[in-house]
């Protein structure tokens, strides 16, 4: 029996990084470990539907939060990222569901589009701001892929 997550619930991620910090491919005979400071990495991540301004907001909460400035920056005028100014951890993305919706039939599509402009904005993130970097920009981007269907479940029901 699967048990359905409520809207709104944060998705527990620790057990995902610990997999993705450290990983090994013993085929390979290849022993990976990112450095990833346990500040820097996210312990929770949730999707919410906004209907009234049409936009879906996806919060990551850290294992510590720092106390800085938040600063938005866009990939373009439908996908906006909220950045912490000197850590350089994302805490909210905001995309512009009805723009999704206008080029894309069904959930699948839109959920593939979003995950595409959070994957094109962290690379050029990662590009532009070394307090980023390559390896937390990959790490997000699998957890999100991993947990899409928990993410944009609010997206169904909108």
């Amino acid at each position: 029996m699967s048990v359905k997550k409520k809207q709104h619930e944060w998705v527990d991620i620790t057990d995902d990084l610990v997999e993705l910090i450290s990983a090994d491919d013993h085929e390979k005979n290849i022993n990976l470990e990112l450095l990833l400071s346990p500040q820097n990495a996210p312990k929770v991540i949730r999707g919410d539907m906004k209907p009234s301004i049409q936009e879906f907001v996806i919060r990551f909460r850290y294992i510590v939060n720092t106390d800085e400035e938040i600063i938005q920056d866009a990939l373009n005028q439908h996908a906006k990222f909220f950045i912490g100014s000197k850590s350089g951890k994302i805490y909210q993305i905001e995309l512009d569901v009805k723009e999704l919706r206008a080029s894309n039939k069904n959930f699948d599509s839109i959920v593939d589009e979003a995950e595409e402009l959070i994957k094109k904005y962290l690379k050029q993130l990662a590009e532009k701001n070394d307090s980023i970097g390559f390896e937390k920009s990959d790490i997000l981007s699998t957890l999100i892929e991993r947990h899409k269907k928990d993410i944009f479940a609010d997206l169904l029901t909108a």
